[in-house]
């Protein structure tokens, strides 16, 4: 009776360990694609500022002023803007979420691959899948918003099988 009842405790916790992979995993990626996003939206909006000041820095020792002006202008413009939005913290910001999403996807698949097939004491498994569940849910209290396109990105991607190891699929490595 303690056997069976052991038993369903321990496919209880693969099945949990299961599910804070997949969130992790979805999470992970999501976060990388938006990453990717903002940092493209600080090049877009970065080089044009950049490009404009210098040439409104040219145009003045040439004694445009009007040109210099206008030029001037519209690299403040795109220098408010990102300084507004500032997308390099936020590509960082996703990045780091990203890292750490993935982070405890592999924790928790050595967990339940490695670990806990060779667990006796049920106990310690229940603790280790707390913890787990704990930093998950840490992770999603602390990480910026995914937007819904870098979500539907990921689980595109994913569902492609993009994010699978060749051990995974039977290829072996």
């Amino acid at each position: 009776m303690a056997q069976l009842a052991d038993e369903k405790l321990r496919l209880s916790i693969e099945k949990e360990a299961k599910r804070i992979e997949e969130d992790a995993e979805y999470s992970g990626k999501g976060h990388y694609n938006a990453c990717s996003s903002w940092s493209r939206r600080h090049l877009w909006i970065g080089i044009p500022a950049a490009v404009l000041a210098a040439l409104a820095s040219g145009s003045a020792f040439k004694d445009f002023s009007l040109v210099a002006g206008i030029l001037a202008i519209l690299s403040t413009g795109f220098g408010t803007v990102a300084t507004f939005l500032n997308p390099s913290r936020k590509s960082e910001s996703h990045k780091s979420s990203g890292d750490q999403f993935l982070a405890l996807r592999n924790q928790t698949r050595l967990f339940r691959e490695v670990e806990l097939p060779q667990m006796d004491n049920l106990g310690v498994a229940t603790e280790r899948i707390k913890e787990f569940a704990k930093k998950r849910d840490q992770l999603n209290a602390i990480s910026p918003s995914i937007p819904n396109s870098a979500y539907r990105d990921a689980k595109e991607a994913i569902e492609a099988g993009e994010s699978l190891h060749r051990a995974d699929v039977g290829k072996g490595c």
